[in-house]
């Protein structure tokens, strides 16, 4: 599924020093929400959802019938309908659930272990260590975000030299890097800088990174055709 999310930066330091909204789509509704608060917007209305108390929101999306939630630390939530109470879920993981993207079937997350969780309608979460299985061959990462798109997933990182980086897998278990090169008037150049997060765009069937400055980074299917757009006035 893919997200929107309003990004209002106070501060350059810190993931707390960042007040976040998000917001999506199911059905007619329009689920919109702070770390602390959900509305569900429908047929003019406006509806507080139910959020257990002292819960603070980290990501949403629409997923299956419903909206999955990942919060501060490890608990997933889920609404069947915006009308109805949240079911509760801890993940069996060693960081703190940062970032979510939600596909058909299957809703992945990132904690700030650089793990990667996998988790289906059910609510059962599968657990994949990023760096226990690749930090031989790319060194350690931290991993930023993750985007699902319909026949791929994609992470963005930050290597271990702090250069960004990607990497894209077809069911979260098996990796492989993209590089991130790109050419201008035929000379090819090395994309730099790190970016806040990752996005689907259906528009081009393309992974974009995006960076500060209104600086992206698209990654279409073809890896030789990647480019970088600058969204700033």
């Amino acid at each position: 599924m893919r997200r929107i999310f309003i990004l209002a930066i106070f501060s350059l330091i810190g993931l707390q020093a960042r007040s976040e909204n998000f917001s999506c789509t199911v059905h007619d509704a329009v689920i919109t929400a702070t770390d602390t608060t959900m509305v569900c917007r429908i047929d003019g209305e406006e509806i507080a959802m139910d959020l257990p108390a002292g819960t603070h929101l980290r990501g949403i999306d629409a997923f299956g019938e419903g909206i999955i939630a990942i919060t501060e630390g490890k608990t997933i939530l889920y609404w069947d309908s915006p009308f109805d109470k949240a079911r509760r879920r801890d993940m069996d993981i060693k960081g703190e659930l940062i970032r979510l993207d939600a596909g058909k079937e299957i809703c992945h997350a990132v904690t700030d272990r650089s793990e990667i969780v996998s988790i289906d309608l059910a609510l059962q979460g599968k657990v994949f260590e990023f760096n226990s299985h690749y930090s031989d061959y790319y060194g350690k990462v931290r991993i930023i975000d993750i985007a699902c798109g319909p026949t791929a997933i994609f992470i963005a990182v930050e290597l271990e030299d702090g250069r960004p980086g990607a990497f894209t897998s077809t069911r979260g278990t098996v990796w492989s890097q993209r590089e991130l090169d790109y050419s201008v008037n035929g000379v090819w150049h090395i994309f730099e800088k790190v970016p806040h997060s990752i996005s689907y765009e259906e528009l081009s069937d393309s992974f974009v990174l995006h960076c500060d400055g209104g600086l992206e980074f698209h990654l279409p299917a073809c890896s030789h055709c990647n480019y970088v757009v600058s969204t700033s006035l």
